[in-house]
Parts: C-alpha cells; sequence; structure tokens
C-alpha cells in the first residue's frame, strides 16, 4: 500500500476504533495545519459513518508563537469565547473528540517565560471543563500522531525532510498494525489483549506498588477499590480506543500515598520546551524537591499550575518488550513514548480508575484520595532495569514487571 491508501485506513481506524462514532454524532478535530491530508480523511470517514457535522480547530506552530510572543498580557490570559463555546457545543450533544498532534520541541523558542506560563495557565483553565469530561469518559475521545516536517526531522536528524518524514510514518504505522494483512482486526486484537492483562492486574487489588530502579526508589499507595485500565473500553463487538496506538495499563495512584525518589528515564517535551535527566521527590504525595540537567524551569512551570500539579495522578504500566518500545527510538512525543514506557503523570487523575469516583465533586474525590487539576503531564520511567513490585494487603510481595517485561508470577 502507498501511504495514501494506509492513511485511509489509519483514518477509518480513528473514527471507527478510535471514538466509535455513532451515526447523528457531531465530530471535533484538533489538528495542526499540515495534517490536512489526513484530516480530510478523518472527516470523510466520519461523514460516511453518520457523523451530522464535522468542526475543525486548526494551529499552526508559527502563528501560535507569534500570538505567545507578541499579544498583549490581557490577550494571553483571556481564553478565547468561540473556542469554549465549541467545547461546550460537543459536550452538550453527546459529540466525540479527536486531536491530531506533532510535537515541536522548539516550537516556543524565545518566548519569555513568563508569558509561556501565563497562557499555559489560561488555556488549561479555559479546557478545563471539557478536560474533565474527557478524564471522566463523558466524552468519548481519541489522541492520534501525524507527521510535521519538524517532527520528523528531530526523530531522524540525519535524513532529508522527505526521508525523516517517510520514515517517521512507517513507525506510525508499524506501532498502529497497519502492516497487518487486516489492519482493524489486529488492533481490536491487541487492544482485548491489554485489555485483559488489566483486569488480572485489578483483581489483585495490591495495596501499594514498589518501584525500584537506577535513580528510582518508590513507593505508590494505591486507592481502595482501583481499578487497571487498558485497551480502550470493550463492549462485544465495539472497542473505543482514546490513544492510538496504546499499550498501557494505567491506575491511580492515592493522592498522599507516594514517598521517595522517581527519576525519568526518557526526556520531555512540554510546551515546546525539551526537560531531560530529571527525578522528583515525594513525601506523602507532593513534590517536595526536583532537579533537571536540562528543562529545570519547565518542571517549575508545570509545578506551578496548580495545587494538583504537584501531586501524582495517573500510574501506567508499560513492558519494554511492547512493539514501540521494541523499535528503541525517541519519537519526542508523548503518545509514542508513553506507550514505549511505564510512566506516571503529574497532576489530574481519571476518575474512571476507581469504582464509585466517576461524577463526584473535587471535594468528593480529594476525600478518596483522586488528585484534581487543570494540568496531566505524562513522564517516562521505564527501562529493562525497572522492577515493579506489587504488595498485597497482608504484606506479601509478587513482581508485576521483573527487568522491565511482565513477570511470570503475573
Amino acid at each position: 500500500m502507498n501511504l495514501k491508501d494506509k492513511l485511509a485506513i489509519y483514518a477509518k481506524m480513528i473514527v471507527e476504533q478510535g471514538v466509535a462514532l455513532e451515526r447523528g454524532q457531531k465530530v471535533l478535530i484538533r489538528a495542526f495545519i499540515d495534517s490536512i491530508q489526513l484530516v480530510r480523511l478523518i472527516s470523510k470517514e466520519a461523514y460516511k459513518n453518520g457523523a451530522s457535522n464535522v468542526v475543525v480547530i486548526w494551529s499552526d506552530d508559527e502563528l501560535d508563537r507569534d500570538f505567545a510572543f507578541f499579544s498583549s498580557e490581557n490577550d494571553l490570559a483571556t481564553y478565547p469565547k468561540w473556542q469554549k463555546e465549541i467545547f461546550d457545543d460537543i459536550l452538550d450533544s453527546g459529540g466525540v473528540s479527536i486531536s491530531v498532534r506533532a510535537p515541536n520541541s522548539r516550537m516556543y523558542d524565545g518566548v519569555p517565560k513568563d508569558r509561556l506560563s501565563t497562557l499555559t495557565k489560561t488555556t488549561r483553565t479555559g479546557f478545563a471543563s471539557f478536560s474533565s469530561a474527557i478524564s471522566s469518559s463523558e466524552v468519548k475521545w481519541v489522541v492520534v500522531n501525524a507527521v510535521s516536517k519538524a517532527w520528523a526531522t528531530q526523530v531522524y536528524p540525519s535524513l532529508i525532510v522527505e526521508d525523516a518524514c517517510e520514515k517517521l510514518w512507517d513507525d506510525i504505522f508499524y506501532c498502529c498494525k497497519l502492516n497487518e494483512p487486516s489492519p482493524q482486526k489486529a488492533l481490536s486484537n491487541h487492544a482485548r489483549k491489554i485489555n485483559e492483562t488489566a483486569k488480572k492486574i485489578t483483581k489483585k487489588q495490591y495495596k501499594k506498588l514498589l518501584y525500584v530502579g537506577p535513580g528510582t526508589d518508590l513507593e505508590v499507595v494505591l486507592p481502595e477499590n482501583h481499578l487497571f485500565v487498558g485497551g480502550g473500553n470493550i463492549d462485544g463487538d465495539t472497542v473505543q480506543m482514546s490513544n492510538i496506538p496504546t499499550y498501557e495499563i494505567a491506575s491511580l495512584p492515592h493522592k498522599y500515598g507516594v514517598n521517595g525518589r522517581l527519576s525519568a528515564t526518557l526526556p520531555l517535551v512540554y510546551n515546546g520546551n525539551i526537560i531531560e535527566n530529571f527525578w522528583f521527590e515525594f513525601k506523602d504525595g507532593k513534590v517536595i524537591d526536583y532537579d533537571a540537567k536540562v528543562g529545570r524551569d519547565a518542571i517549575a512551570s508545570i509545578l506551578s499550575i496548580d495545587e494538583g500539579a504537584s501531586y501524582l495522578g495517573e500510574v501506567a504500566i508499560v513492558s519494554q518488550d511492547s512493539e514501540i518500545a521494541s523499535l528503541n527510538k525517541l519519537f519526542y512525543s508523548t503518545l509514542l513514548d508513553e506507550n514505549a514506557s511505564c510512566h506516571f503523570a503529574l497532576g489530574s487523575a481519571y476518575p474512571t480508575c476507581l469504582v464509585g469516583a466517576k461524577g463526584k465533586s473535587k471535594a468528593e474525590l480529594e476525600k478518596l484520595g483522586v488528585n484534581t487539576s487543570i494540568t496531566h503531564v505524562d513522564f517516562m520511567v521505564g527501562s529493562f532495569e525497572l522492577d515493579i513490585i506489587g504488595v498485597f494487603e497482608d504484606g506479601s510481595k509478587e513482581f508485576i514487571l521483573k527487568n522491565g517485561v511482565f513477570s511470570n508470577e503475573l
């Protein structure tokens, strides 16, 4: 198959298995301008599947940077009313959300940090209600990647632009099962396999997890009646995956139950900044110390967003023998890198990872030990040197991951 043929199948996956579109639903697509070929195919597939309307919010790195650099302080602090109206309409009408992304670690080069911090808080606050609906699965959503020239040349700096783009598309298609004889069937089977493993871990009801590895010695208490989720929402023949691709099995830590040191194993791209060789020290759930070889100020920016940004909201397990991990490549993309590595997230938790948490107020979630925040920032901690140990209520232990891969004890 050529690129256009594979993009058509990719678009079909996104519509049918990403958001599991139902007839009559509205579709919101947020995408960068260079992904127009894929977005057109997604829109076409959505209408073929009965979408009542497809709305696209476009972004462009240069335009966004110019806004961050030149606009007034008042404009930086004002969230566009028209965007909120679109989000509210999708929520009120029971629509779906598709996000098409390509990271650009140099996007905000030269923009003063205080201006970028203001813009980030404004965006997070304005997007908070829609983000909360996504976290609690009130709206079906999916995040996918598309290739941009800037991203491709960062991943493959030794190649000319055209070859770098082709190689990166090949990587994405491989991770999303596009090279299989029946790609959509292969993707569904893959999702079901992850889902079964997540159910198996949930049944264990570990009291806490121990993370041990280079620079990492961490204890993570899990809330009672926690759920590990993975592979998406599966209902009979219907598979709805919020990430394509997905390899993670995720849950939530108790907000105040994290203690010890945690070291990242991969760089993180945040707001156009690269953060490298960083670690966090936790006490009673909160970050009390941190450092980074590169990007320490960016970490400070994350932690200052709100109170919940200094606590963890997600714990996710990924075996190092996954297909993405086997590529042994840093993609500078949260979507791809988090599905190649165990990871945590600072900020908001997913209430769907705790029995009885969905629909609860912020105060009620606090009592349950569920962290809330307007931000959610994933960072990777996995490696072949990482062990994850599950501790039961009676104090007995078993390996979940041994040397980075699922243990036979599981």
